[in-house]
């Protein structure tokens, strides 16, 4: 029986409407499991080699190292949430990560996640987790509500290697130059809030989003978690998470990769 008090109604008719939720993730996986969190990322930051002049550190599909990370991404009340969230009767895990985005990082280009990955239909949910407290001149993520309605605009690099500070990326203006005229119609005005530590923002996966240039002196350390529904099948375009699993294309990517959690 769903739980009812980890997301009302109205929450979930926000999401579908906008495409973005920002909410109490320390409320939904509990005190216990945020701070292991925070302690496992504090751990891969530590241990990571760091390149001289590079602004971001980033690892993907921490699970497999850190238990503590692994009981965040597996849990079933996140499970269950991404699944009322998705309108889907099971969710599976497609991946977790983990980045700090350190001053003069110029950004994550506008882009939507779904294209980006190998599966055949929408329902994709990404969640943000900040695990210190955000500001604006961080580069705290920037969302176009409502333009999950817009369908899918094709593949686009999240790190572009031409960015720097002198050329950083301004979400809002990529968001209104990916933009058709109708389309204004549709989208509501730019999201770019402050996070505090412990909440996340839940976007769908087809929500134009993208970070702006970190002016502050402090680094944007966030963790994410990413849900698809148990019935998506495989495309077959290569991707480095599913890349090698011998997943049939037309078939739904049943793996153990990828957990069922909820």
């Amino acid at each position: 029986m769903p739980d009812a008090a980890l997301i009302s109604e109205s929450e979930i008719r926000t999401f579908r409407r906008e495409g973005v939720l920002k909410l109490d993730f320390v409320k939904v996986i509990g005190p216990e499991l945020y701070q292991g969190l925070r302690r496992a990322c504090a751990e891969v930051e530590h241990g990571a080699a760091h390149s001289a002049g590079a602004t971001r550190l980033g690892g993907v599909d921490l699970r497999d190292k850190y238990p503590e990370i692994a009981a965040v991404a597996r849990s079933p009340r996140l499970g269950e949430l991404a699944a009322r969230l998705a309108g889907a009767e099971h969710m599976r895990l497609w991946l977790d990560a983990y980045e700090a985005l350190y001053p003069g990082f110029p950004g994550t280009s506008v882009h939507q996640d779904l294209p980006n990955y190998p599966m055949d239909r929408r329902g994709l949910i990404t969640v943000i987790v900040a695990l210190e407290d955000v500001t604006v001149e961080m580069g705290v993520n920037q969302f176009l509500p409502r333009s999950h309605r817009l369908g899918p605009f094709g593949c686009q690099p999240v790190y572009d290697p031409a960015r720097s500070r002198e050329s950083p990326v301004k979400p809002r203006e990529e968001f209104m130059r990916l933009l058709r005229e109708d389309d204004y119609e549709i989208v509501g005005d730019t999201i770019c809030e402050p996070q505090l530590a412990g909440e996340a923002v839940i976007h769908d996966g087809l929500v134009f989003h993208g970070s702006g240039l970190n002016t502050s002196d402090r680094a944007y350390r966030r963790a994410s978690f990413v849900y698809f529904p148990a019935d998506t099948k495989y495309t077959g375009v290569p991707y480095h998470s599913s890349d090698g699993l011998g997943l049939t294309p037309f078939k739904p990517l049943d793996h153990p990769r990828f957990p069922l959690v909820s």
